[in-house]
């Protein structure tokens, strides 16, 4: 199994909800997609991430899938757009 763990950071906070939400629908279109765990920030401070995602996919080919899928590909666009910013971390489980 390989899993991503990733970070966002909105240069609005108030675009958090939507864009979680989004990233969260990708599960359902997205087939290569194994599990997707979208959290908003409960804490709100300075030095908090604004979301995460913890996602887990059956192997690495359906990872690289994922991300040159075009509709993960308008999410990046999207988020481009807006502002967001990620950290990511990625291993085989």
């Amino acid at each position: 199994m390989f899993k991503i763990v990733v970070l966002f950071k909105c240069e609005d906070r108030t675009d958090a909800p939507v864009m979680a939400k989004l990233l969260k629908d990708l599960e359902m279109v997205i087939e290569e997609i194994n599990t997707f765990e979208v959290n908003l920030d409960a804490l709100g401070t300075e030095t908090s991430y604004d979301y995460s995602l913890e996602g887990t996919f059956n192997t690495y080919e359906d990872y690289q899938s994922y991300i040159i899928n075009p509709i993960h590909k308008e999410y990046v666009e999207k988020m481009k757009e807006l502002g967001v910013k990620a950290v990511k971390v990625c291993f085989n489980k």
